[in-house]
């Protein structure tokens, strides 16, 4: 036991005197943390070995010359072998520090290398709590490399002087070199397939999943999209919302900012797209139609019909069919649910409208939302023109017509199909 310890010192008190002496010329060289270069005689013992026989002894060392001794009440230090799991396979040792629960599960300090942009290498020291960074990196938390001994083991082997034999130190065992082992290549990453005929590209807000179709989509397929249009569709408005799907079967002009339609855009003409605009778009090989209002029928099958001009407000019922041989103005939410069929003009003011069992407005002329902040409940069928220029409107349901124009700002078209299974399926 008095023999290893003898030995023991007079190991240490070798790499003692060569580090206090390359201290000495580095001192003309500013750094910004005590690197000590020892490598004559970490090759002469082997950086394991070195590290595991005078691990006290150099951590006392480097604590003495950094100005650390005294201060063990906010942290303790560490010496500990460095491992290269880099190119260049460097091995050294160094000086960690921290509290002291986490300073003890540390046993190596990984040196990470990485070559960057203009030539430049980065090297990045990660206190470890395993010897053999091929099992995985496992980083021990606040814990800091506080200075380094550097050595560089690219030679294929290691020189053991023979000191004289007068010498005190004895022969120490060669410590063979470890064999840096390749790091696997990462998988490759998937490239995602562009978008196809039919597959909208993805938009900066989630599309609502729709359940199946109603049988009216089945019949009338026209009645599917969010907007269809059996002439052109324009849409002016700036930072406008389309949740679903847009058909035209002639021309579909978007002219305002912002504008994103989130299931794309779908013309049997032309389809042009301004502004900051990048909506999915696909031309249709084929025309829709809608189906033609039979009025005589709905007369016949209506549970109330008004002659002249009719004006609904806030808390009128509605149950079942309406028929309305005039205008119609909507100005606030109906109570029940049902279907209004109006032979004349529609007008939806700020109040908006809807019932609480849904609503269906079928009209023979044109429908207007013209004034802001209108939030409209209901699926829209015109054989004639809808034209929204109110800003901030909503409309949760659908809209389907002639030409269909939007011009007011932030509005926001939510597709919401199901109102559809209030028309009786032999009127539709």
């Amino acid at each position: 036991m008095t023999v290893k310890k003898s030995l023991n010192k007079r190991a240490a008190n070798r790499i003692i005197l060569l580090v206090t002496v390359l201290i000495m010329v580095s001192s003309l060289v500013p750094v910004t943390h005590a690197a000590l270069d020892i490598f004559s005689a970490l090759k002469l013992f082997g950086i394991a070995y070195v590290v595991d026989l005078c691990n006290e002894e150099i951590n006392d060392f480097i604590n003495t010359i950094t100005f650390n001794r005294g201060l063990e009440k906010l942290a303790v230090t560490k010496v500990v072998p460095i491992i290269s799991v880099g190119t260049g396979a460097y091995v050294g040792a160094a000086q960690v520090t921290g509290p002291a629960h986490l300073v003890n599960k540390v046993q190596a300090v990984g040196q990470i290398e990485a070559d960057i942009f203009g030539g430049l290498r980065a090297k990045a020291l990660v206190p470890l709590d395993s010897k053999n960074p091929f099992q995985g990196l496992r980083r021990v938390e606040q814990v800091g490399v506080s200075a380094i001994i550097d050595v560089t083991i690219e030679t294929p082997s290691v020189s053991v002087h023979t000191p004289p034999a007068t010498s005190p130190t004895p022969k120490p065992t060669p410590v063979p070199v470890p064999t840096p082992q390749p790091i696997p290549a990462p998988a490759p990453v998937p490239v995602p397939t562009p978008p196809q005929y039919d597959q909208p590209i993805p938009t900066p807000f989630p599309t609502p999943v729709e359940p199946s179709e109603p049988w009216a989509v089945r019949k009338w397929p026209a009645l599917g999209y969010a907007i269809f249009s059996t002439g052109d569709i324009t849409l002016r408005g700036n930072n406008l919302k389309i949740y679903g799907r847009i058909r035209s079967n002639d021309d579909c002009d978007v002219l305002g900012n912002n504008i994103v339609i989130s299931g794309g855009i779908y013309a049997y003409d032309s389809i042009s797209q301004f502004g900051n605009n990048r909506n999915y778009t696909s031309r249709v090989p084929s025309r829709l139609s809608l189906p033609d209002i039979k009025w005589n029928d709905w007369q016949r099958w209506a549970n109330r019909s008004f002659r002249g001009n009719l004006t609904l407000q806030t808390g009128a019922p509605l149950d079942g069919i309406i028929t309305v041989d005039g205008d119609l103005t909507l100005d606030g939410y109906l109570q029940g649910g049902g279907v209004i069929v109006v032979k004349g003009d529609v007008k939806i003011t700020r109040r908006g409208s809807g019932a609480p069992h849904g609503l269906v407005i079928w009209a023979e002329n044109n429908v207007f939302i013209q004034e802001a902040n209108a939030d409209v409940r209901a699926a829209i069928i015109s054989k004639r023109d809808i034209t929204i220029s109110g800003s901030n409107v909503k409309v949760t349901g659908l809209l389907a017509g002639r030409n269909i124009t939007i011009s007011g700002n932030n509005a926001e078209i939510t597709p919401d199909l199901w109102n559809l299974e209030l028309i009786p399926s032999n009127l539709l």
